[in-house]
């Protein structure tokens, strides 16, 4: 089994912006808030779902296709705050 690595990023979700982290065994390229708008994923990548854990918000993570499973992400979704206007 491949060791976790640490991952962190940020992205803006309309109003809010969203700092993430988290340990993988697979490279995690993106985190996004899940809905039915998710873009295509790359021919070599997947998108994988979870809850947060917290409020029940669920995100997807864009992934390399051969990753497992869930169980080889251990995230943590560390701020959602209201975004300044530009």
């Amino acid at each position: 089994m491949a060791s976790f690595q640490p991952y962190d990023g940020r992205y803006l979700d309309g109003c809010e912006a969203v700092r993430w982290s988290c340990y993988a065994t697979s490279h995690v390229y993106e985190l996004r808030r899940f809905d039915d708008r998710l873009a295509e994923p790359p021919p070599t990548r997947r998108w994988i779902m979870a809850a947060d854990g917290r409020g029940g918000r669920r995100f997807a993570f864009l992934v390399d296709d051969d990753a497992a499973d869930f169980s080889q992400i251990l995230p943590q979704i560390r701020s959602v705050t209201a975004a300044l206007a530009a």
